[in-house]
């Protein structure tokens, strides 16, 4: 019988190949190759995906990368809006029943079964929440009052929002829950004024980050325990128009696309529950695409639509999938 030692050496182990299916933080010397490797957590990568049947940017979105959904979010020319809705199998988009009311600068999350699309722009800002069962879309209680670009996390029965765009100037910073019936206002709101901003998480624990400030984008981040907003470490780039694009824990959170001041950017930044750290950047910058369900695995998710320029005119149907390896080897050198 094979012993511990054997098995697992005591120190650096000379293998004629690299193992298939290493241990993070396992380090040996290649005989084959005579050079020194370990392994490390995998990295996150973007890819190409089935593009959208039609183009549209400010919808939402809800699912995972193999069961996904895009639905509403505004069409080339003004004020076209959208009732479409697809679904995403993580290779083709699939046209499914339309939602009951068509509006832009809608919100979603849930799954591709229990998916809840809330608030947008249908002249004006609207207060419809709908839900979809995996077959059709039905009328729910609405939400507090009419809002556009409102942040929404969750479940359909458990669902968090925040930082909506009223009618008129001025931003939302009430905090709201939802139970799969109906809307209550918590009476807590988060410290910093600002709309276009992108939430992840659960209704007991979420981010909220970015957004535009009266007169400037903003890289702040809040955390949401439950009762209460704390300030966090800032974004390492300040952006709004962000969309849709942000999901997983308030441990283990992407935050992904949107617009500066200036432009539109691609880049990607993973959130630990402290601070970010930059990822790789999309192969299309945008802004305001749809994208996975807000509560969804930092593992994988994909984004959908959008628009690729800061004037916020040129439309995209391009879908990009983000996938992280299991684990990533690397060679040492001297250097």
């Amino acid at each position: 019988m094979a012993t511990y030692k054997e098995i697992k050496g005591t120190g650096i182990q000379f293998l004629d190949a690299d193992p298939t299916n290493p241990l993070i933080g396992q380090v040996w010397y290649n005989t084959t190759t005579d050079s020194l490797k370990g392994t490390t957590a995998g990295v996150g990568t973007w890819s190409s995906g089935g593009s959208l049947p039609a183009v549209a940017q400010s919808g939402g979105g809800a699912g995972i990368q193999t069961a996904g959904m895009a639905f509403g979010g505004n069409l080339p020319g003004s004020p076209a809006i959208s009732n479409k809705s697809y679904s995403y199998n993580g290779t083709a988009w699939t046209a499914t029943p339309n939602m009951n009311l068509a509006r832009g600068q809608v919100r979603g999350t849930g799954t591709a079964t229990a998916a809840i699309a809330v608030g947008g722009t249908d002249s004006p800002n609207n207060a419809d929440t709908e839900e979809y069962n995996g077959s059709s879309w039905s009328e729910s209680n609405n939400f507090s009052g009419g809002t556009a670009q409102l942040q929404v996390t969750g479940t359909q029965t458990a669902a968090l929002a925040t930082n909506g765009l009223p009618p008129g100037s001025g931003s939302a910073t009430e905090a709201y829950t939802y139970n799969g019936t109906s809307w209550s206002d918590l009476g807590t709101n988060h410290n910093t004024f600002r709309y276009g901003a992108a939430m992840f998480g659960i209704t007991t624990s979420g981010v909220l980050s970015g957004g535009q400030e009266p007169g400037s984008v903003s890289a702040k981040t809040e955390t949401w325990n439950g009762s209460s907003w704390t300030e966090g470490t800032d974004l390492n780039t300040a952006r709004a128009s962000v969309g849709n694009a942000a999901w997983g824990t308030q441990a283990d959170g992407i935050f992904v696309a949107g617009k500066t001041q200036t432009a539109v950017v691609g880049s990607t930044e993973q959130y630990n529950g402290t601070s970010w750290t930059e990822g790789g950047d999309l192969a299309t910058a945008r802004a305001n695409p749809a994208g996975s369900a807000k509560s969804g695995t930092t593992t994988s998710g994909f984004l959908a639509g959008g628009v690729s320029n800061p004037s916020l005119t040129t439309y995209t149907a391009i879908t990009e999938e983000w996938n992280v390896s299991n684990f990533e080897t690397k060679t040492f050198t001297s250097s």
